[in-house]
C-alpha cells in the first residue's frame, strides 16, 4: 500500500529513514492510514514520526469502535484534529522518555 525509499545521502551515511506509515482495514472495511514524513535535520526524527503514526492510527481506530468514522464532515474534522493532537502529544511524550528535545523528534 506504502512504500518509503531511503534517500542516496541516508544510505551513504548509513542513517535511517525518517518516514513512516502505518494503515489497517477495520472489519467495516474502512481503511485507517497515517504518514509523517520526518524530518531530516533533526537527529530522532524516525522515532518522532514512528510515535506520531502510532498514535494517530490508534486514535482513529479509537474512533471507529462504536459505530465506524464519522460521516458529517464537521465530525470528522473534528476527529482529524484530534488525530493530530495525538500524534503531537505522541512526540512530546516520546522526547520526554527519551530525554531529548521535541525538536529532536521533529516530523
Amino acid at each position: 500500500m506504502g512504500v518509503s525509499v531511503q534517500g542516496a545521502s541516508h544510505i551513504k551515511g548509513n542513517l535511517p529513514g525518517q518516514d513512516a506509515l502505518r494503515w489497517e482495514v477495520t472489519e467495516r472495511g474502512e481503511l485507517l492510514a497515517a504518514l509523517a514524513d520526518g524530518a531530516g535535520s533533526a537527529s530522532a526524527s524516525d522515532v518522532g514520526a514512528l510515535a506520531a503514526v502510532e498514535s494517530a492510527l490508534a486514535r482513529l481506530r479509537e474512533a471507529c469502535s462504536p459505530g465506524g468514522l464519522p460521516r458529517a464532515s464537521e465530525a470528522f474534522e473534528a476527529l482529524l484534529r484530534d488525530v493530530l493532537r495525538s500524534g503531537k502529544e505522541a512526540v512530546l511524550e516520546e522526547s520526554g522518555k527519551r530525554d531529548l528535545r521535541e525538536r529532536e523528534l521533529a516530523c
